[in-house]
């Protein structure tokens, strides 16, 4: 019911995957559950973790250690990819 629910638990998710990288620990955020727990599959996965209905899942993080050599490649931007107003 707290009108800056989705706000909260983006930055405490945030905040976990800072944590995480200053330990060397891969993340992921992993979302769209409102749409997955909306359906019958989602019903019973909120059931089986004891989560009540009327909860809202606004993101989960998952954590690991990444394979050794192994980095991401960053998608390069267009230069004119941020425009100031």
């Amino acid at each position: 019911e707290d009108r800056f629910t989705f706000q909260d638990c983006s930055c405490i998710l945030e905040n976990m995957f800072v944590a995480a990288k200053a330990l060397n620990v891969a993340s992921c955020w992993i979302n769209q559950f409102e749409e997955f727990f909306a359906t019958p599959d989602g019903i019973k996965v909120k059931r089986i973790l004891g989560i009540p209905e009327d909860f809202c899942i606004v993101g989960s993080c998952a954590l690991g250690y990444p394979n050794e050599g192994v980095e991401l490649s960053v998608k390069h931007r267009k230069d004119d990819f941020i425009k100031v107003l």
